[in-house]
């Protein structure tokens, strides 16, 4: 200021920035995906101005998703989010996806009730995984080798792996086993307990014998597997693997 008793002076503006229309969650993950099975997940979009809210249109581009906006019946909710409007939403993702992560948007045009010409957009980001149809559960390098390691020669070594079906048919039938090394053995059983067969799951043994000759299979060449099976949806199950006999 031009004033010499006090030549500047601050003032603080203080306020809140109410949210028209939005999601409670920044992104909405679902629940990891055993195929043949579809999962849910819910969080709420609300309004903390409009006193009602119609929901206009909603999109995704993910095939086979169900979404169902419901009442918000806890008035907790409402008080937690400042809320003056609000829906549940709710997304049904179905269990015939792709295996692997997938990721997509819900776009989502609301307006005040009554008030269509004044609709909002928001678009919420989805994100999941399908899991395989099969699972194989033992000492795997990062690149999806099976790591057995240095054998001595003349000792031999067996190695049990458990693999599990995500299905709804649960049986393997074998059809054929190719294995490099040809030395090392292999079988494919299902998985007792108390002499009971486990649905979905089985053992995998594989048995390097005692007079395997001496040979590396460590990087290059590598070893591997492949199961042949006559299940519709699991044909094969196949993976690398690295051992060597040292003398």
């Amino acid at each position: 200021t031009n004033d010499p008793a006090k030549p500047s002076f601050s003032l603080t503006v203080e306020g809140r920035v109410r949210r028209l229309f939005g999601a409670e969650e920044e992104e909405l993950v679902v629940p990891a995906i055993t195929p043949g099975s579809s999962v849910t997940a819910d969080t709420i979009v609300y309004s903390q101005i409009w006193e009602d809210m119609e929901i206009v249109d909603v999109k995704t581009t993910l095939p086979g998703v169900g979404i169902q906006f419901l009442p918000v019946v806890d008035e907790h909710d409402l008080k937690r989010l400042e809320a003056k409007s609000a829906r549940i939403l709710r997304v049904t993702v179905p269990g015939d996806l792709p295996t692997g992560e997938f990721r997509d948007a819900i776009r989502i045009k609301a307006a005040p009730a009554g008030k269509p010409q004044d609709v909002a957009e928001y678009e919420l980001p989805l994100h999941g995984k399908t899991l395989k149809r099969f699972s194989i559960h033992g000492l795997f390098s990062e690149d999806d080798a099976l790591l057995i390691g240095q054998v001595p020669h003349g000792a031999g070594k067996t190695v049990r792996l458990a693999v599990k079906l995500r299905d709804e048919d649960l049986s393997l039938p074998v059809q054929k086993i190719e294995m490099e090394p040809a030395f090392v053995k292999v079988s494919l059983e299902p998985h007792q307990e108390a002499d009971l067969a486990t649905p979905g799951l089985y053992d995998l043994t594989l048995e390097i014998p005692a007079d395997a000759p001496i040979c590396q299979y460590m990087g290059n060449p590598q070893g591997s597997l492949r199961i042949t099976t006559s299940h519709p949806r699991v044909p094969e199950i196949k993976f690398k693997m690295r051992l060597s006999i040292v003398p």
